[in-house]
Parts: C-alpha cells; sequence; structure tokens
C-alpha cells in the first residue's frame, strides 16, 4: 500500500528579495544575505536574527545615501536554512540563468559579534578583492583574518556548488555559541 502526504503548508517560506539597480554594471550584481528563519520557532535571535538584521541595516543606508553602487546588490533573507538550506538552493535553481553574473555571493552566519574576517570558499584569489573593498573603512574594525576555508554549512553552500564565487563573514562569538538556538 502507498503512502500519502498531504502539503499543508510549504517545507520552507518565501525567501526575501530586495535589490539596489547598480548605475554602471546594473546586470551585474552581489548576493549579500543570512537567513531568517531559525532552528524552532520563537528562537534564534543569534542565529540568525542578529545577521538578518545586518543585511536589512546595510540596504537602508545605501538606499539613504541617495547614491547608486557601481554593480547592483541583491539582498536576500533566506528561508530553510535549518531544513537543509532549502530557502538559498531554492534561489538558485529560481535564478540559475543569472549565476554568471554574480560576481559575489557574500553570507553572514557566523556568530553575533563583529566580524573579523572572512572565508573565501576556496578561491584565495578572492582575498586582494575583498580586501580592496574593505580598505576604505577605519581599520579600527579589526579585519584581519582572511582563509581560502570552503564552509558546507550555511546558505553559501550551492552557490559554491555552482562555482559562484563565495564569501562567508568570520564573527566573534561574543555568546553566540551557547545561545544560538535558544530563547536566551
Amino acid at each position: 500500500e502507498r503512502s500519502h502526504l498531504n502539503m499543508l503548508a510549504p517545507a520552507a517560506g518565501e525567501n526575501v528579495v530586495a535589490e539596489i539597480r547598480g548605475r554602471e554594471k546594473p546586470d551585474e550584481f552581489v548576493v549579500l544575505s543570512s537567513h531568517l528563519d531559525s532552528w524552532s520557532l520563537g528562537k534564534g535571535a543569534l542565529d540568525a536574527g542578529c545577521n538578518a538584521a545586518l543585511v536589512i541595516e546595510v540596504a537602508r543606508l545605501i538606499h539613504l545615501t541617495g547614491q547608486r553602487p557601481q554593480r547592483s546588490i541583491r539582498f536576500v533573507l533566506f528561508t530553510g536554512n535549518e531544513q537543509g538550506k532549502l530557502g538559498s538552493w531554492g534561489y538558485v535553481q529560481a535564478h540559475r540563468e543569472e549565476l554568471g553574473r554574480i560576481v559575489a555571493a557574500v553570507n553572514f552566519d557566523r556568530g553575533t559579534g563583529r566580524i573579523n574576517g572572512f572565508a573565501l570558499g576556496g578561491r584565495s584569489e578572492l582575498e586582494a578583492g575583498v580586501r580592496g573593498v574593505l580598505a576604505g573603512f577605519d581599520s579600527s574594525w579589526g579585519i584581519t583574518r582572511y582563509s581560502a576555508d570552503a564552509s558546507l554549512d550555511s546558505d553559501n553552500l550551492d552557490f559554491l556548488l555552482e562555482g559562484v564565487p563565495t564569501v562567508l563573514a568570520s564573527q566573534e562569538n561574543a555568546g553566540y555559541i551557547g545561545n544560538r538556538h535558544s530563547t536566551a
């Protein structure tokens, strides 16, 4: 006898996507992302509520300047991260024809503290470009850790598997590990 499953609600909700069009190369873009779901309902301000807020705030601040970036920036809050990266997988599937135009997929999912570096998804050649983008910022930010690490446990994975350059922020722990999937 065959089993039957009725889907009462989507397995993963919808991704939230916004874009600021670039002024010189609007068809090339950077994906700036985090995830908005958590381990369980109501738990997870640290995973990844703080980084979802970071992505929203970056979009807000760029918009407030009235300036448009050279390339487009697509701000994405993925859903289904804790259920197997369903949101990022769905995004890659739905936007397959655009993947070659992504300059970098930058993801924030590793902690709550200050950003102290970036993992470059196995592509050490990205380091000079990332350092160049950050060169104009105050050196007191302390962004000094760059590695060619290719993390397989965040929303960068689906982009990495498709050959898109990925950049995953490394953040100070700031109480993250002990509290990330709790109501703390």
